[in-house]
């Protein structure tokens, strides 16, 4: 699966979206954040479109095509790289398929939280997002040939990056993302080159579809209730979303959010891994591990590095059943 970006709104500047005309001061004081919020929730959801964007996932730059379908039964996306191995992605709310042709082998996971992907960057409620972050909203330029307002999301601590979003100002949708370090600097990026809507919802369906000689493979893990693995904390305001497990109860994930971002953390027990694995990290992705009799615990996701070492520290295995 691809990288995964984000985005959020914070509490102390007010929004965009003005009648032409206004000057730039006045269009950015008119808006609440909330409001501003949910019209990109709205646009991420009933939005329709087709689209080409760059990304840099920390070893290069690659580029990829999406069609979007919005429709009442949900979101159904279709995403093909055009660089490097062939590779496709179909995703709906609960689940992501994986065409590997060379292999010709589809990878299949279940996922019970809609999390973010571009260019749908957030997944929680309004007044979950703007707890953890601020925000400043200017004039963003042209960005795949829309005018954009510039959405700088400010994180009110340090367990958090801070986020850039370029947004479509007539609609919503995120023309493009970055993640920044407390610097300003960036740790990685999505851009739309080109993008086109769609009045009436394509056709979304694989190209590998109903090939012969395609082999399925499932991660093994199915949905559990969070309440069947103890007592599992909130920590700097990553609160457990939902949770999966193998069969046999010795791989779990565990998903950790705070309205903007998603932390995986694996259990496994009985694994050879090494005991200690400290944080790293790459393109804003970070990983740590750790022990706990005889289980490994590994946190990664698209936070500073403490943010997973505080995961993989202090969520601890519940014992088998």
């Amino acid at each position: 699966m691809m990288p995964r970006r984000s985005i959020a709104i914070g509490l102390l500047v007010l929004g965009v979206y003005a009648p032409a005309g206004l000057g730039a001061t006045d269009r950015y004081a008119k808006v609440h954040p909330q409001e501003l919020l949910a019209k990109i929730q709205k646009a991420n959801s009933e939005l329709s479109f087709t689209g080409t964007y760059v990304f840099d996932h920390g070893e290069g730059i690659s580029t990829a095509r999406v069609i979007q379908k919005a429709a009442p039964s949900g979101v159904r996306v279709r995403v093909e790289m055009l660089d490097g191995e062939p590779r496709e992605i179909m995703r709906q709310s609960d689940s992501v398929k994986t065409y590997l042709p060379k292999e010709k082998l589809v990878k299949v996971s279940r996922d019970p939280v809609a999390r973010p992907d571009f260019p749908r960057v957030f997944y929680g409620s309004p007044d979950e997002v703007l707890r953890h972050y601020r925000v400043k909203v200017t004039d963003g330029g042209r960005v795949a040939g829309q005018s954009a307002d510039l959405i700088e999301l400010q994180p009110v601590d340090g367990y958090r990056w801070g986020v850039r979003c370029w947004v479509d100002r007539k609609n919503g949708l995120v023309l493009k993302h970055q993640q920044v370090d407390p610097s300003g600097e960036p740790k990685g990026e999505f851009a739309f080159t080109e993008i086109e809507l769609h009045r009436k919802p394509p056709v979304i369906k694989s190209r590998y579809e109903g090939q012969p000689g395609w082999k399925e493979r499932s991660n093994g893990l199915k949905p559990v209730d969070l309440s069947k693995l103890g007592q599992l904390p909130s920590l700097n305001g990553f609160r457990p979303l939902a949770a999966m497990q193998s069969a046999d109860g010795k791989t779990r994930q565990i998903l950790f959010g705070d309205g903007l971002v998603v932390v995986s953390v694996f259990q496994e027990y009985g694994s050879d891994q090494p005991a200690h694995k400290p944080a790293t990290s790459l393109a804003g992705m970070s990983i740590a591990a750790k022990q706990h009799s005889g289980w490994l615990v590994s946190a990664v996701g698209e936070v500073p590095p403490n943010t997973v070492m505080a995961l993989a520290d202090k969520v601890r295995p519940s014992p088998l059943p």
